[in-house]
């Protein structure tokens, strides 16, 4: 246990235990750290190996959200200290755990429910996504919002973005887009939708639930409960589904260019509702945002088709080194979160101006020190 993650095996039947995970740095919504995924990972595979651990629950102790991404803070001095060196060693420790961590997840032999209520951004979707059992509530906000600080989608992005409908992925990567209600099973980041007040319930069905040891009837078990409490069907369409056909129109095409104009030209959030702002408040995010990231999302997501997910972790480090290295990833944190000014200079003026050089640079490998 770390001062910011509190671990737990609660009793249930015949001598099996749930293992429970609350993350518990609200100050940070959760901000992942070094020192919490060194914590979570070795955890994670002890209770694999735990024959009598028959599911693992994931959640926070703040109502605020599960994660709010990764403590990118803590690289900022580094990166302003050694600009030029490929890779930065302490970015490549974080990015690279970090990254471990989420593939672990994906691959787990056992369940894993995580609560995603609240904030889950960046990191935190990185979290949650590989988990079997996803859960939003009608508070969640869900987001890869790295076009604000000049990083990219990456935890796995290249191929969650993939999986989601057409158009969709390149739409949230490319503007930040929140996902809320509906939306997230729509882009099959979450699988359930509970109410959060049935949180103690879910968790007293669970410990009363007829475990065994066959993991695959477990995995039955688990999601009879979660079905057993879904209100999925009492919420309207989401944002994104709602949108649906304009995304695709809008960004289809071969052209990045071409496709952040139409985006950018859409009139699709002049009317006054709140379906409107949600749309001008995506959009705002691709046009203030940094036109590195742009490109970078659009080829993250035609460089990882047909790539294992081993592979698109691989690819997705070396862009996250690449991007610590270069400029506008610096120049990001800088401005939301060391002078908090929010006014980033990027190094270059508009998706337009980019040059396909220094885009490549980013997806460029590096020999570990």
């Amino acid at each position: 246990m770390t001062s910011t993650i509190v671990f737990d095996e609660i009793h249930v039947s015949q001598g099996k235990c749930i293992a429970r995970v609350t993350l518990d740095d609200p100050r940070t919504i959760n901000a992942l750290s070094l020192e919490m995924i060194r914590a979570l990972y070795p955890q994670l595979l002890k209770w694999q190996e735990n024959e009598n651990i028959v599911a693992v629950f994931i959640d926070s102790s703040s109502e605020r959200g599960l994660c709010s991404g990764g403590n990118i803070r803590h690289l900022y001095d580094s990166m302003v200290a050694e600009q030029a060196i490929v890779p930065n060693p302490l970015a490549l420790d974080f990015f690279s755990e970090e990254y471990q961590l989420d593939q672990l997840i994906h691959d787990y032999k056992k369940p894993i429910i995580v609560w995603g209520h609240g904030i889950v951004m960046g990191g935190g979707v990185g979290l949650m996504v590989g988990a079997s059992h996803r859960i939003t509530t009608p508070a969640s906000i869900l987001a890869m919002p790295e076009i604000g600080i000049g990083l990219f989608p990456d935890v796995g992005g290249s191929w969650f973005l993939n999986r989601m409908p057409e158009g969709c992925g390149l739409f949230v990567g490319l503007t930040g887009a929140h996902i809320k209600g509906k939306d997230g099973l729509h882009t099959k980041l979450a699988n359930h939708i509970l109410a959060n007040e049935s949180k103690t319930q879910v968790l007293a069905h669970l410990i009363a639930g007829p475990w065994s040891t066959d993991s695959e009837e477990n995995y039955r078990v688990v999601t009879a409960i979660c079905e057993n409490h879904d209100i999925s069907a009492t919420l309207p369409m989401g944002n994104l589904e709602r949108h649906q056909h304009q995304i695709q129109i809008l960004t289809d095409g071969c052209d990045l260019t071409q496709i952040a104009d139409n985006l950018l030209n859409s009139n699709l959030g002049q009317a006054d509702n709140n379906e409107d702002d949600w749309w001008s408040h995506a959009i705002n995010n691709l046009n203030v945002g940094c036109p590195t990231t742009a490109h970078l999302v659009f080829q993250q997501l035609r460089r990882s088709k047909g790539k294992t997910l081993p592979e698109i972790f691989e690819m997705e480090l070396t862009m996250a080194m690449q991007c610590v290295a270069h400029p506008d990833f610096r120049e990001g944190v800088r401005a939301l979160l060391v002078d908090k000014d929010k006014h980033p200079r990027w190094q270059h003026n508009s998706i337009a101006d980019v040059p396909n050089e220094w885009v490549n640079e980013h997806f460029r490998t590096f020999k570990t020190l």
